[in-house]
Formats: structure tokens, C-alpha cells, sequence
């Protein structure tokens, strides 16, 4: 046993020990052999050869790849527990993959421990007319998969889905205008079948801080009838596996589905149907279900059972849309929600807040320009359950700023006898780190006009990338970090001339210049 334990120790120290960065750029060769100055290609032939704990690093540039039937790019090797394969951008750079087939990411048959992070991908929905071409989708046992901060668009299949998989970790990805060439009957974000990889207790998927609008389907479902079906801002669908023949297992694992934004959408807002055991928290929902086929609402839960909604903002699309729906489920909470514009109401919860306007700052389908933060006279300060707090709010800011927990994606730190000193930029802002000169840590602000990916950098004064302090999906207004002059949270730097560069997927660049003293 003693022999044993020491062998699993020195294999973990091996992993982390031999781990390994590769690099790709559209300049590069698969030829080379993949370092930062003679990078891969493709990005499937780093994939070919990365072991646990090793990273691909992605460069800019657009890649189109197709070299695995149904999958643009095929992941088929696994990391391990504490050693995750990594596909990252590399820091500043956001690479854009146009995927021709099925699925741009495809990780299937029980590959496990991976995390795709940072991309852009769009899909060829006119030439994949009738195909599910997903942006990013794990089937056949994967798990224990991390997707952040992709931009998923225009895939004529799902945008962020899965089949038959467990431990799903979905954050900070913005996914639109998808599903609509599918007869497969897609969603934006959709969780599908589940199968159990143990029985370990609490949540084993987290679908959090997701942008999803947009997204409708367009063509009638391949197996017969007159109507589509899907087209769900986020969908758990079939946990119970009751669909496709199969062996009947349910999936008795707990799902939270936490800080999204979803609007726009076709179909439903956050679906559930024949699914158990999930928690729908502090998200908002605008106008979702306008596909003329579903009538269903913007909260649903069907044929399920253990189904957690509160702490929500609804806003319906008009009076005659309904704000939730249940059939034929049990044991289902509805409570301490905000409902407008809608008088449907299948579930009335004790605490909802009915027929008063949230009050967002801006509201409108229009993602440029849409801002559903809360304006400080909103009803929904304050008035969430403290049963559920989320840890954090949509931007990674703290929950309870004012006097309670607020409705929905955001955090307000007004209450309302507080004045709003809150407003939209009108364009992109980097201001000068204060103080600088510094000596410790300094405060980095910037502003954004719209929604967007994002990626806050330092750089030496011979232009080497030092550190990345921010990257991912970042909201409409102010945004201020802070950088203690380390690398990683830990190793300190030398004194000199530092470069602090914003850059953002919509094309905006902009760099200020910060001098740490020692």
C-alpha cells in the first residue's frame, strides 16, 4: 500500500513536472514543432500530442480546419484530475475558428479533464442547410469539460451543447444566432441526456455568467410535425433518458444554472423538460419565446421534477406571453421572481413581484446597445431570497452591495434612496492605472460602450507578455482591477516601464503606459 501511494504521488508530481505549452498560428507550420516562435498550424495537430496538464496556446489569425470527419477540431486525448488539458488563446490574441462541418470543438467517448477557452466560432450555416453543425459539443461520457468565454455564432446547429455527458462547466460565453438551419431541434445552450460519472453530492454542471439571444429554429423537426420545438435560450432536456430507445437511467445529479442574461430567443428562455434536481438563480430573462410555434414562456419546467426558479427577472415579450410554465411537474419552487409585461403566470410565488418594470437601463433586443443592469429605483433591489446567493454577480463583482440581495444577472450597488451616477460610455475607455508611478499595487479602469470579449494585459518594455489580468466576457460600463506588480499573484517583478493593453474582440485596441517602483 505504502509502495503504491508513493507511485501515485511521484506520477502527479511527473505530469505537473513534464506538462508542456504548444502553440499554433495560421503563419505557422505542422511541420515545426510547436514552440512560440515555430508554432503548429493547426490546431488538431497540437491536439495529437498534448498529455495531461499541457496547454495549446492559440494565436490570431482565422483557422479552418477540417481534418476528422463531423469535427473541425477532434479532441481525443483526456487530462487528468488536477491536470487539465488547455486551449486557451494566447493572452491578447482572439483566434477565430470557421467551422465547415458538424462541430468546430467535438469531444466525445469519454475524454475528460479538458478546457476550451477564449475562441471565436463561427459557423457556415447556408452551407451546412441541414446538418446540426454545433459550435462546441461533448457526447458519449465526456466530462468533467470547462468551456469559457467563447464566441459561438451563426453555427446552423446548437451553439454550446452536449449528449450523454457529466460535469459540465459552461461560463462566460456568448452564444447567438444559431439552431436555425437544424432539424435536430437545437438550443443556444443546451444540456441533453446526461449519464452519471459518479454520485458525488452537489452540483455537477454550472451553466453561469452566459450571454445566449438569439437563437430560433427555423426548420421543422426531421422526425415529423408541423411545428419546431426548440430554439431555447438554455435547455436541461431528457436528464431522466427517456428518449431514443436507449437504456432508461436517470441522471440524478444537481444542475445550477446561475447569472445569465438570455433574450431574444425563439424559444423558450431556461427550459427544462424531463429533467430533475436543477436550480435556476438570479438570471435575467427578455422577451424570449417569440418563435410563433412555442407559446410556452420564458420559465418553464415540463414533465420534471426538483426545479428551483427564484431570484429571476422575467420580462415578457407582451401581455399575451406567458412568464412561466409548468406540466405535469412535482415538487417545482417559484418564488421571489420579478414578473412584467406578462399576466401568465402558471406558478405565483409568495414573495414574486408582479406588473412593476425591472427597470433596466437600457431594454432592448438590440445586443449592442442592450444594458439590463438595474436602474437604483428598480424593484428588484434588495428583494432577492438569501437562501440563494450566488457568490458573485455577472461581472464577478459581490453579491449584496446594498442592503440584500438583488433580482437577476446584476448587482446594484444603489438602493433607491441612492442617486444613480451610472451611465453608458459612449466609446471605449482606458484610463491611466492610478497611482503611477506605483509601488505595491495599482488600480486599472476601463469602459465599455457594449458587450464584449475582452483581454487586459500587461507587457515589459521590450513587448514580452508578463501577465493577463482579465480575459473573457465583460458587460456594458465602468470595470476597474488591480494589479499588485506580480505575475500570477506571487512572483514579483522588477522595477521599469510596463505596457497595459485592452484589446476586444469587436477591433479595439488601446495601451497605457505604468512605471513600477521598487
Amino acid at each position: 500500500m505504502k509502495s503504491f501511494f508513493l507511485f501515485t504521488i511521484f506520477s502527479l508530481a511527473a505530469v505537473r513536472l513534464f506538462s508542456h505549452a504548444y502553440f499554433v498560428s495560421p503563419a505557422g507550420s505542422d511541420a515545426n514543432p510547436g514552440s512560440e516562435v515555430r508554432p503548429f498550424r493547426t490546431i488538431q495537430t497540437a491536439a495529437n500530442r498534448t498529455q495531461p496538464g499541457d496547454t495549446v496556446y492559440v494565436m490570431q489569425g482565422i483557422y479552418t480546419e477540417y481534418l476528422h470527419a463531423g469535427a473541425t477540431i477532434s479532441i481525443q486525448r483526456s487530462g487528468e484530475p488536477d491536470a487539465y488539458i488547455v486551449y486557451r488563446a494566447y493572452p491578447g490574441h482572439t483566434p477565430k475558428i470557421v467551422s465547415p462541418t458538424w462541430n468546430a470543438f467535438d469531444v466525445r467517448d469519454g475524454v475528460a479533464y479538458i478546457e476550451i477557452n477564449g475562441f471565436e466560432i463561427e459557423g457556415q450555416p447556408h452551407a451546412m442547410s441541414d446538418s446540426s453543425g454545433n459550435g462546441i459539443f461533448c457526447s458519449g461520457g465526456a466530462h468533467h469539460i470547462r468551456i469559457l468565454s467563447n464566441h459561438v455564432y451563426n453555427v446552423p446547429g446548437g451553439g454550446i451543447g452536449s449528449s450523454g455527458c457529466d460535469y459540465l462547466f459552461i461560463e462566460g460565453n456568448i452564444v447567438h444566432h444559431t439552431s436555425f438551419y437544424s432539424g435536430y431541434q437545437n438550443s443556444g445552450i443546451s444540456l441533453y441526456q446526461n449519464r452519471n460519472f459518479d454520485e458525488t453530492p452537489g452540483y455537477h454542471n454550472i451553466i453561469r455568467n452566459n450571454m445566449s439571444y438569439a437563437n430560433e429554429n427555423r426548420r421543422l423537426p426531421l422526425w415529423g410535425g408541423d411545428k419546431v420545438t426548440d430554439g431555447n435560450g438554455i435547455i436541461i432536456d431528457d436528464f431522466r433518458n427517456e428518449q431514443g430507445g436507449g437504456p432508461h437511467v436517470p441522471y440524478t445529479a444537481a444542475t445550477l444554472i446561475e447569472n445569465n442574461i438570455v433574450f431574444d430567443n425563439g424559444g423558450r428562455g431556461i427550459h427544462c423538460y424531463l429533467s430533475d434536481h436543477v436550480v435556476i438563480v438570479n438570471n435575467t430573462l427578455y422577451k424570449n419565446s417569440r418563435s410563433p410555434d412555442i407559446e410556452d414562456g420564458e420559465l418553464t419546467a415540463m414533465q420534471s421534477s426538483d426545479i428551483h426558479f427564484v431570484n429571476n427577472i422575467v420580462y415578457a415579450a407582451d401581455t399575451g406571453s406567458r412568464g412561466n410554465k409548468t406540466w405535469q411537474a412535482m415538487n417545482t419552487l417559484f418564488d421571489y421572481n420579478l414578473y412584467f409585461n406578462t399576466r401568465l403566470l402558471s406558478v405565483r410565488g409568495e414573495h414574486d413581484i408582479r406588473d412593476q418594470d425591472p427597470l433596466f437601463v437600457n431594454a432592448t433586443t438590440d445586443p449592442h446597445l442592450a444594458n439590463f443592469r438595474l436602474q437604483p429605483e428598480s424593484p428588484a433591489i434588495d428583494a432577492g431570497c438569501s437562501d440563494y446567493i450566488p457568490e458573485n454577480d455577472i461581472t464577478g463583482g459581490p453579491r449584496i452591495m446594498g442592503n440584500g440581495l438583488d433580482l437577476g444577472a446584476f448587482e446594484s450597488p444603489y438602493t433607491s434612496q441612492v442617486e444613480n451616477t451610472w451611465h453608458v460610455p459612449q466609446s471605449h475607455l482606458l484610463l491611466s492605472n492610478f497611482p503611477n508611478p506605483f509601488n505595491g499595487s495599482t488600480t486599472i479602469s476601463f469602459a465599455l460602450p457594449l458587450a464584449d470579449v475582452i483581454s487586459l494585459d500587461i507587457y515589459d518594455s521590450r513587448g514580452r507578455h508578463v501577465q493577463t489580468l482579465l480575459h473573457g466576457l465583460a458587460h456594458v460600463g465602468s470595470h476597474t482591477v488591480s494589479w499588485p506588480g506580480t505575475v500570477d499573484r506571487a512572483k514579483m517583478i522588477k522595477s521599469g516601464v510596463y505596457f497595459i493593453r485592452l484589446a476586444t474582440a469587436s477591433g479595439h485596441r488601446a495601451v497605457k503606459k505604468a512605471m513600477l517602483l521598487k
